[in-house]
């Protein structure tokens, strides 16, 4: 049991869902966390993501590669006991890069949790080669199910440090105003059940991929590389538990994120979004 006065709670973390099409920016975005000195240092957990653009960094943030599904919840272990240094995971970076790891980490994301989910499925089914094949029953999914509670709980809910889970975006119609051209990419009811726990949610959008009218009507930059979309998407309706109001943001950093989060708090100055909608 605990006992909670929301009025007097201190640290406000994020716990943000983010999810769009491969090669939107998804990861370049969680490294300018790097750049927030209240969300650094940044832990990526990467599971059959891309991290190479984070190579172009000025101050890249600390990697690991999951190789099993169940390497999630050694971290995690280690993550809420503590991050304690002598652990074979900081033992394991010192012994590789000759430098200790930078602890305590402020953030960590898990990129991505579709990569995550195929991997659980894989393995639960015993697919070890290319051409084996498996119909996945019951069992699986309703184990695939709980593994995606196990996520959203235990990173969203009880991990005391900033959270940003990503997912690839499933598209049926790739039209912005569809009502049904977009969702989360994870398997079954992990679609709803996933994004349940994220205290904020957006989707990422490359801008060519926009159409004309949209960026018209947002007046947004022909130069942007993406665009931050934190209204209704596809079937579920965007999180905002933090009260930015924002409906979309050009060029999104973590640095606009995080000083959205902090207006009205006496921290934030500046207003980050392009449009309050």
């Amino acid at each position: 049991m605990r006992l909670d006065n929301v009025s007097e709670q201190g640290q406000l973390y994020l716990k943000f869902m983010l999810y769009g099409e491969s090669g939107a920016g998804k990861t370049t975005l969680l490294g300018t966390a790097m750049d927030v000195p209240e969300m650094s240092p940044l832990l990526i957990l990467n599971c059959v993501g891309n991290p190479f653009s984070l190579r172009r960094m000025v101050n890249p943030p600390t990697v690991i590669h999951l190789e099993s599904y169940a390497d999630i919840e050694t971290i995690y272990s280690w993550l809420d006991g503590g991050q304690d240094p002598k652990h074979d995971i900081p033992k394991a970076y010192e012994k590789k890069y000759g430098k200790p790891m930078p602890l305590p980490f402020k953030t960590v994301a898990v990129d991505s949790t579709t990569g995550l989910n195929g991997m659980y499925m894989r393995q639960s089914l015993g697919l070890t080669h290319i051409t084996d094949t498996k119909k996945a029953t019951f069992d699986n999914w309703g184990g695939l199910l709980q593994y995606n509670e196990a996520i959203g709980f235990n990173f969203l809910e009880k991990l005391q440090m900033h959270v940003i889970i990503t997912a690839l975006e499933w598209v049926e119609i790739d039209q912005l105003t569809s009502e049904k051209s977009w969702g989360v990419a994870l398997y079954g009811k992990g679609q709803q059940v996933l994004p349940s726990y994220a205290y904020l949610t957006a989707r990422i959008v490359r801008m060519q991929k926009i159409r004309a009218d949209v960026v018209r009507d947002l007046a947004l930059s022909a130069e942007a590389y993406s665009v931050a979309f934190f209204d209704q998407v596809g079937k579920f309706a965007a999180k905002d538990l933090y009260g930015l109001g924002l409906r979309y943001m050009s060029e999104p950093t973590m640095a606009r994120i995080w000083a959205a989060m902090n207006i009205g708090r006496g921290e934030g100055t500046t207003n980050p979004t392009d449009s309050k909608g």
